[in-house]
This record gives C-alpha cells, structure tokens and sequence, in this order.
C-alpha cells in the first residue's frame, strides 16, 4: 500500500505532527499573510519554487496552514514536533492543501519509486501515430471517380 494518499476532493487534509493528526488548510487569510509577511503571491504558479526551497517561506506556510484549524500552535511548538526542519512526508499535503495538485512526481520520489513522467500531448494538427483511412491513397479521388463511373454521368 502506498504510504502517501492522495485526499479526496472535498475531505479535510491531515498530516501527522508530534503523534497528533492536524489538518491543513490554506485559504484566502493564509494566502493573505504569506504575501503580507512575505511578499510572495500563493495565487502565481511560479511561487511554488521560491516557498519550497525556502525554509522559512515553507515554515511560514505551514504553520499558518496549520492554525487554521489550530489556533493554539505555536512557531515554537511546531518547531519542537519537527526537530527544526519539515519532514518530507508533510510536503505532499502541504502542496495539495495550497495548490490542489498531487505532485506525482514528488510522491513517487519520496516512495522511493521511478518517476513517471506522461507522455506530452501531440501538438494540434499533428498526424496521428496510427494510420488511418485507405492505404491506397486519399479517399476522394477513389470515391468521386466510383461516384461518376456509376452515376451514368
């Protein structure tokens, strides 16, 4: 069984913290602060980098995260639970709870599976990789000659 699942859409998203199941939560007011307090846009795609590699962007994030729920968690508290650095089980649903994306990728590194990266969709108006139709050629030609020989015209 996969140790990282994915949260229904719709069901809170629980991590567990100092042997507590805590939800996550990241709503406008959390977004609000980070941009306040941080600068950064949570709305941006590219601020996914920037709070990721940043320990104190990603500390700021989940311990608002965090309070919504549980307004009595302390920055010193959480900082005790996880030893001073996030674990990476907390990232998957970290970035769900703000992004509502499962990173695949993330998940199957941290599984310690081979990524799986999908196939890019063709580009539009690409030839399809089948053949379709006649192999003698385009359609047509054959259709509007056999339509004019039997048509008595």
């Amino acid at each position: 069984m996969p140790k990282y699942v994915k949260p229904a859409p719709g069901a809170p998203i629980l991590v567990d913290i100092g042997g507590q199941k805590l939800e996550l939560v990241v709503d406008f007011e959390v977004m609000i602060t980070i941009e306040r307090d941080h600068g950064i846009s949570m709305l941006k795609d590219e601020s996914l980098v920037p709070v990721l590699q940043s320990p104190k962007l990603l500390g700021a994030l989940l311990l608002a995260a965090l309070q919504v729920r549980q307004p009595q968690i302390t920055a010193e508290w959480l900082n005790r639970q996880l030893k001073g650095r996030i674990s990476d089980d907390l990232l998957p649903y970290l970035v769900y709870a703000w992004k509502e994306v499962w990173l695949d990728a993330l998940v199957a590194r941290l599984e310690g599976r081979p990524e799986m990266v999908p196939s890019p969709p063709p580009p539009a108006g690409a030839v399809p990789a089948v053949p379709t139709g006649s192999r003698s050629g385009r359609s047509e030609d054959t259709t509007s000659a056999l339509v004019s020989l039997n048509s008595g015209g």
